[in-house]
């Protein structure tokens, strides 16, 4: 591999431009602390209508390592794949938008691709509630719901390898890092997955740290690189909940991959005579005890089923997809 330099933080965004500045002079500060040429902040601009250009070649009056690139195509994914196209380094640093840095986050990733030989990692993303979160957005036990919603990865400090947990598998795009030889090798991000504007099916950097497992790549969480990810009121609402569900249940289906028509009708059948049961069950339970973080648990994965009933039959049927990943 003939790359130029040494790591890209790849950055995609959209319609962000007041979260930009902040970010964008931290993550300068870093780069230029570490004294080296090698490194480069490759920021993708996908096709925002706010000041989201002018705050970017603002910020990167004084510094040679900042470029801008105009993604009009709207989608995560295709933001990401075209990032990974043309970034010249060796690894790519895939931090969110809206993310707060921890000081030495830069420091700790240059770090850990110096003392170990993994080629995929993922580091801590710790929420920071805009709000006290209510009672039915329980993290821990049986009725615990997932950290992928708010976004979070809080696995501890542990450094250990994937998965972590049989909840905890993977990584999240909002602070991993990887060599693009596994890229060149395994292919980029599934562009029918992935988060379009303010919408869109969740989990295209799952989908992708999945495919490196099951292809014996190993992953290493890496819990000193931290970054901190806003939770904001309507993140924590039962609505955007709910959806997320839905929609998860979307993308769990879609980046199966599995191809085994008997194997998808026995999985169908499970969730409709079994699973539906089951959550229904747990929710009048809820229902019954007065207790919303049952009967909310309940409701929540009640939905996601029909997430997945419902791409199961979009596939049997061949419907086409209105948009990318919808």
């Amino acid at each position: 591999m003939n790359n130029a330099r040494y790591l890209t933080i790849l950055l995609c965004t959209y319609n962000r431009a007041k979260l930009l500045k902040p970010l964008l002079s931290e993550l300068i500060k870093q780069v230029k602390a570490q004294a080296r040429n090698d490194l480069e902040i490759l920021l993708i601009d996908n096709n925002s209508n706010d000041e989201t250009k002018e705050t970017v070649l603002e910020q990167g009056k004084n510094c040679d390592f900042l470029i801008y690139e105009f993604e009009p195509r709207q989608g995560l994914a295709i933001s990401r794949n075209k990032g990974l196209k043309l970034a010249s380094s060796k690894i790519i640093a895939f931090i969110d938008d809206d993310i707060v840095l921890e000081q030495n986050w830069l420091n700790e990733i240059l770090t850990s691709t110096a003392k170990y030989p993994y080629k995929a990692f993922g580091g801590r993303v710790v929420p920071l509630w805009e709000k006290e979160k209510p009672d039915y957005i329980n993290l821990i036990g049986f009725f615990s719901l997932s950290q992928k919603i708010f976004p979070a990865h809080d696995n501890g400090k542990a450094e250990s390898l994937y998965p972590l947990s049989k909840e905890e598998t993977n990584p999240i795009g909002a602070n991993m890092w990887i060599y693009k030889e596994l890229f060149e090798k395994h292919g980029g991000f599934r562009e029918d997955l992935g988060r379009v504007g303010y919408g869109g099916i969740p989990c295209e950097d799952t989908e992708f740290c999945s495919r490196l497992l099951r292809a014996n790549e190993k992953i290493f969480y890496y819990p000193n690189a931290v970054v901190y990810h806003p939770v904001s009121t309507y993140r924590m609402s039962k609505e955007f909940i709910k959806s997320w569900h839905y929609r998860n249940g979307i993308s769990t289906v879609r980046k199966g991959g599995r191809g085994l028509p008997l194997l998808d009708f026995v999985r169908f059948t499970v969730r409709l005579l079994i699973l539906i049961p089951y959550y229904f069950g747990f929710f009048l339970f809820g229902v019954l005890l007065f207790n919303d973080k049952i009967s909310l648990w309940g409701q929540f994965k009640l939905i996601r089923v029909l997430g997945q009933l419902r791409e199961f039959l979009r596939l049997w049927f061949k419907i086409p997809l209105k948009d990318p990943t919808f």
